[in-house]
């Protein structure tokens, strides 16, 4: 894999950095003439999963901690790792919502943001290598 379809963004796990992460995205799939759709939600799954890990990942807010973005493309999909080195956790192992359905008012907090990742991508994976999470998500490649 070339270089050119490998693209690496570290960010602070302060919100403030966000918008580096959507723009991040957004420049490289679109550098890779990804489409518009794909383009969206690939910003929407990262931007969910790093507010997340800044979120609930970390004991000490304040600690400055790193979150690795790396972006990765082939000729059949765009794959991005997030790896951090907060606390070990399974997203996927949370069960799905089971209020989806119900009206906004009457739904439990949480779990919709990583059930709306696992909908948008054709492939979520999960893991925990020595102090690190890296949580892997794919979406296959359309041709425009």
């Amino acid at each position: 894999m070339s270089d050119s379809c490998k693209k690496l963004l570290t960010i602070l796990n302060k919100f403030e950095q966000i918008p580096d992460v959507e723009e991040f995205v957004l420049q490289t799939a679109s550098n890779w003439n990804i489409d518009p759709e794909t383009i969206n939600e690939l910003v929407l799954s990262t931007e969910e999963i790093v507010s997340n890990i800044i979120n609930y990942g970390f004991n000490d807010v304040s600690e400055d901690r790193e979150i690795n973005i790396l972006m990765m493309k082939n000729e059949t999909k765009i794959s991005i790792i997030i790896k951090d080195d907060g606390m070990a956790f399974n997203p996927l192992g949370k069960e799905n919502p089971d209020s989806i359905e119900k009206p906004v008012e009457e739904r439990e907090a949480g779990g919709l943001g990583i059930y709306f990742v696992k909908e948008l991508m054709d492939h979520v994976d999960y893991h925990h290598e020595g102090k690190f999470n890296l949580l892997t998500i794919e979406k296959f490649i359309t041709k425009i």
